[in-house]
């Protein structure tokens, strides 16, 4: 029995690049927040508690949906997910600016 090319390898570059990539999507996402929720209250004409609420939504939103992921990454792997949610997030961060309702 052979073993793959791939098992013989240490595994620090993946270690690496996955950590470079979720700092960026960690930074660009949720440290992103403090940065425009000025202008999203200035803009949606809402309270600072109001667009503060709005994002806590989305995290507890984010946090019932955390076992379903990690169970499909389980099954499936996380490559395909990861680049999946990453695209959606640039799309979700790049269609703030025709948000017009704090909904």
């Amino acid at each position: 029995m052979t073993t793959p090319p791939y098992a013989e390898r240490e595994p620090w570059g993946a270690v690496l690049a996955l950590g470079v990539t979720q700092i960026i999507a960690w930074g660009s996402v949720f440290y992103l927040f403090p940065l425009i929720m000025e202008p999203l209250q200035a803009g949606l004409g809402a309270s600072r508690s109001a667009v503060v609420g709005a994002f806590s939504l989305a995290l507890m939103l984010s946090g019932l949906l955390a076992p379903a992921v990690g169970r499909l990454i389980d099954r499936r792997g996380g490559r395909l997910l990861m680049a999946f949610g990453s695209m959606l997030a640039a799309l979700g961060l790049a269609g703030l600016w025709q948000v017009t309702t704090l909904a």
